[in-house]
């Protein structure tokens, strides 16, 4: 068969298969022949690799998302097959990635998965456990509770008892308990909860007549008190606080209303709310009635309002965006002294209309649009006019659309785009332009879009939803560094691993004599650095290398502990 014998020792390499080959990368063939001595960049050990094909029909797609860590492992949502829209968890391997529980098992309907879905939402971790809600399709939409097992995956209480639901959401851990909204009486409204993770101490926090909490939302945690933005009259909500307890909630009685965007700067509490004939403006408290005014009216044309909104600390100092009504939506700052903007990018229109402010390297990055024409892209600030500028990529063209900033051994990760007519890429930046680029390139084949919704990060690697290859749909991947991962020195060298062809240009096959049920195959740079890691069941797997450089590789395939290697060539 082509390509099982012994490859050939790279300094003996025929120039008959460099023409046979490809002709053009002769460069790269002239470099093996002398000995292969190119160090790879951090950046090209970095490889995306299938986690697992979660809802294996063809062309349909899983798409995990809300994941969430728990007790070694993480849990997320995902459309499994047959199952619907349920609670998956995974260690990040293939083998560890599996359904917890189906929990809608009624009116299975095969060909309409999405019927019996529990359809879970709001994972978040209270100690060693995961609160949630769900529609089981006995109880409706009630707050559930897991360990990460299947007996430990149960209801943890029917608010509104029956088949009614109570939708419970607002998530938020406080005390070491969680509170959220919930509606004990369907079309009643939801009113303000608190659970310790049990069903005897999960109740409703008050009851006083008509001084029920109506919608509670927008939670923020301030000098030990919980605030949070609830229905004050039939047209308005107003900032509510609570200590946990039934007399300790209660209305703050202040001129704003409708506040939002919570934060603590300076020891105070900064939000964005309305108040008579000002629109809404930048507001403080401290927690009391007289202690909360507004901070700054931005925007002084009478009723307009600035819109403060997307608050962020940044070198000691509070910035948001709003609009002054004369330069439109822009970057502002409020440094305990004076209230200004930082910068007009945007004459007249505003640049900030749809932004997202993440901190790294002591920079503050954001997105913002320089023409009426334009689409928001990547820029970044150090607070000041003459430090504010657009970051470029590489190829010196605008990063559009970032979004999903996650930071990742010392270089910000993000999802983005080169232009609105292309798909959502993973890029990665250290914050030079000229080390500002997509991870892989548009080449990779099956390359499609990659989610913008989540990238999350555990034991040091980035799980998300892609589409990589349009048969198997959007399914769960990882981000993996080869150069801080270490693998076991060579055992065995033998027969067991056949390789062809060698040299390769894109696909090499991988022939596994050893016939055991699941095997891990590594690839290795010269340097001794993985590049590449897959799990396979089959006694034949074909990999699609296109994406790797030229020069000398080698296959490492570990089965039942023991350890087997063969080089091959890429051109």
């Amino acid at each position: 068969m082509l390509g099982c014998e012994k490859p050939a020792e790279t300094k003996q390499l025929p120039l008959t298969v460099i023409k046979i080959k490809q002709m053009k990368k002769t460069i790269y063939l002239i470099i093996i022949l002398i000995g292969f001595t190119n160090s790879l960049s951090s950046q090209d050990s970095i490889q995306f690799v299938l986690v697992k094909d979660i809802n294996p029909q063809l062309y349909s797609s899983s798409g995990p998302h809300f994941f969430t860590e728990l007790n070694e492992n993480f849990l997320f949502v995902a459309t499994g097959d047959s199952v619907g829209v349920e609670l998956f968890i995974s260690d990040g391997t293939t083998s560890g990635t599996n359904l917890l529980r189906n929990i809608n098992t009624y009116h299975q309907i095969p060909s309409d998965p999405y019927d019996n879905s529990s359809d879970p939402h709001e994972l978040i971790k209270l100690d060693n456990k995961v609160i949630f809600y769900a529609n089981d399709d006995i109880y409706g939409y009630e707050p559930w509770i897991t360990n990460g097992t299947y007996e430990g995956t149960q209801i943890l209480k029917d608010i509104d008892i029956g088949e009614d639901s109570s939708y419970p959401e607002n998530f938020f851990v406080y005390n070491n308990k969680i509170v959220f909204g919930a509606d004990e009486t369907s079309g009643a409204g939801r009113k303000l909860y608190i659970t310790d993770g049990t069903e005897q101490n999960t109740f409703k926090l008050k009851d006083i007549n008509n001084e029920d909490v109506y919608e509670p939302w927008n939670f923020y945690e301030y000098n030990n008190i919980l605030y949070f933005r609830a229905e004050q009259t039939m047209y308005s909500d107003g900032l509510w606080r609570t200590d946990g307890t039934e007399s300790g909630t209660y209305v703050i009685e202040s001129e704003c209303s409708n506040p939002s965007g919570f934060i603590e700067y300076n020891n105070l509490l900064f939000f964005s709310a309305e108040g008579d004939n000002i629109g809404r403006e930048l507001w403080v408290s401290d927690g009391t009635v007289d202690g909360t005014y507004i901070y700054k009216d931005i925007n002084e044309i009478s009723g307009n309002g600035s819109h403060p909104s997307d608050f962020i600390i940044f070198k000691e100092k509070l910035y948001f965006k709003a609009d002054d009504g004369i330069h439109g939506t822009e970057l502002w700052c409020a440094d305990g002294d004076t209230t200004y903007m930082v910068v007009d990018i945007y004459e007249d229109i505003g640049s900030l209309a749809y932004s997202i402010f993440h901190v790294y390297n002591n920079m503050l990055y954001f997105t913002a649009r320089y023409a009426d024409w334009a689409d928001k892209t990547l820029w970044v600030t150090d607070g000041t006019e003459e430090g504010t500028y657009e970051l470029l990529s590489n190829e010196n063209t605008p990063i559009e659309r970032p979004s999903s900033f996650i930071e990742w051994n010392n270089n910000l990760i993000f999802v983005a785009q080169k232009s609105n007519t292309e798909n959502f890429q993973l890029w990665i930046t250290n914050g030079i332009s000229e080390n500002t680029k997509q991870i892989f390139p548009d080449s990779i084949a099956g390359w499609n879009s990659v989610s913008t919704s989540e990238l999350f990060l555990f034991n040091n690697e980035i799980y998300f939803s892609a589409t990589y290859d349009q048969s198997i749909g959007a399914e769960l991947y990882k981000l993996t560094d080869s150069s801080t991962i270490n693998i076991p020195e060579i055992q065995n060298q033998s027969n067991e691993l056949i390789l062809y062809p060698n040299p390769v240009i894109d696909k090499l096959t991988i022939q596994i004599k050893n016939n055991v049920y699941e095997k891990n195959i590594y690839i290795q740079n010269i340097q001794g650095s993985i590049i590449y890691r897959k799990n396979i069941n089959d006694e034949v797997a074909t990999l699609d290398l296109s994406s790797l450089h030229s020069g000398v590789y080698i296959v490492v395939i570990k089965i039942n502990d023991v350890l087997y290697e063969k080089k091959f060539i890429k051109i």
